[in-house]
């Protein structure tokens, strides 16, 4: 009877590792090239171009240049090039490389381009809106509203104060300040969230610099109202702005939420964290230790159950569970995880596709090969 049901757990034990070989392979090649992979909507037209933008930067600038001029006599240009009008085209060749003489503008280039089938869908689509935008991320133009009339000059809005140049600066300090600190409330461009946050934009009391300063300073708390909706909650305060911030943040808000030569509710150059949304570095690794800590307590207590040598004919069926769990999270990272990630890493992603298939494979095999070894000298050694 014992020796029937040895040979059941034999058999078993093949089939399951056959099992695992077949699913990683299924699922590695699933994951390999994402060149494939679809998003769940289209992006709109910004997001997009900022997509191609880092793509090109990426994976073209260093032959075709930023600006897409080329190289004269080695890499062709891009701009006014002619064969670029077909977005077919381009993602052709994006995905594929391009290989043998061609003609560009009089010139004539011959060379070899590496395909980079890494690449995403949205990319792709973001590296031809690129290119046909002129290497710029503003999307196409807007028509212009008509010229107010002569006697008529257009008036502004209300609590918000006319931005002359040597306000840039000032403005700039402010809207970095007010996106760490207020944003997270308010929203950017001051909307806020009807019924939890007063609106900031078009608020009459925007034009009181000093009931600003108080409040940015002290906070507020009680019911106020504001566009005839009441709001009743507690602001804190920023004590530990600066005095330029703080006065700074007063004019952002006062400019219509604008740095001038930017738009509405987006400051221009880096940005910090939105207040809220980003926990503090040592918080971060506090995280991590904790971690750490909780599956090294997890690997001593449960580490003899793991790897001790087992009666196969009574093991208990939570132990069965265990080391099951623990094999197939195995098969999953070193077979299907750890190949995806170093295929996405940008050096790889520069080589020709047959290596990255190489490379791709010789992991998901080594994985494997591992893994196989692995189950076949725990099962001899009956701790499986």
């Amino acid at each position: 009877m014992h020796r029937d049901r040895r040979c059941w757990g034999g058999r078993y034990s093949l089939v399951l590792i056959v099992a695992l070989g077949v699913v990683s392979g299924v699922l590695f090649g699933s994951s390999s090239h994402p060149a494939t992979a679809t998003e769940d909507g289209p992006p709109d037209e910004q997001s997009l171009l900022e997509v191609g933008a880092a793509a090109y930067s990426t994976f073209c600038a260093n032959c075709h240049r930023d600006d897409g001029s080329g190289v004269d006599g080695f890499f062709p240009p891009l701009v006014d090039n002619p064969n670029l009008s077909d977005p077919a085209y381009v993602i052709e060749v994006s995905v594929n490389g391009l290989e043998g003489e061609i003609e560009v503008n009089g010139v004539v280039y011959d060379g070899v381009m590496p395909g980079f089938p890494s690449l995403t869908q949205e990319q792709l689509d973001g590296i031809v809106a690129y290119i046909a935008g002129g290497f710029t991320l503003e999307p196409a133009p807007s028509p212009e509203p008509p010229d107010a009339p002569p006697d008529q000059p257009d008036a502004p809005d209300p609590g918000v104060t006319p931005v002359d140049d040597d306000s840039a600066t000032l403005i700039a300090t402010g809207a970095q300040a007010y996106t760490t600190a207020c944003a997270g409330c308010h929203q950017a461009g001051g909307t806020g969230v009807e019924g939890l946050f007063p609106p900031l934009v078009n608020n009459p009391r925007l034009g009181d610099t000093e009931y600003l300063a108080s409040v940015i300073r002290n906070g507020l708390r009680g019911e106020i109202e504001v566009g005839g909706i009441a709001y009743n909650g507690v602001m804190p305060g920023f004590d530990d702005l600066t005095d330029d911030q703080v006065e700074g943040m007063i004019a952002y808000m006062q400019a219509g939420f604008v740095v001038p030569g930017g738009t509405p509710g987006v400051p221009t150059g880096p940005t910090g964290p939105v207040a809220g949304t980003e926990l503090p570095a040592l918080a971060n690794i506090a995280i991590g230790g904790a971690f750490l800590l909780a599956g090294a307590a997890v690997a001593v207590v449960l580490g003899p159950r793991f790897a001790g040598r087992v009666d196969r004919l009574s093991l208990p069926w939570l132990d069965a569970w265990m080391k099951t769990a623990i094999i197939v999270v195995f098969f999953i990272v070193f077979t299907v995880y750890v190949p995806s990630r170093v295929l996405q890493a940008e050096a790889v992603a520069r080589l020709d596709r047959i290596f990255q298939d190489l490379i791709g494979s010789g992991l998901w095999l080594l994985g494997l090969g591992v893994g196989l070894w692995a189950l076949w000298y725990a099962h001899r050694d009956r701790r499986i």
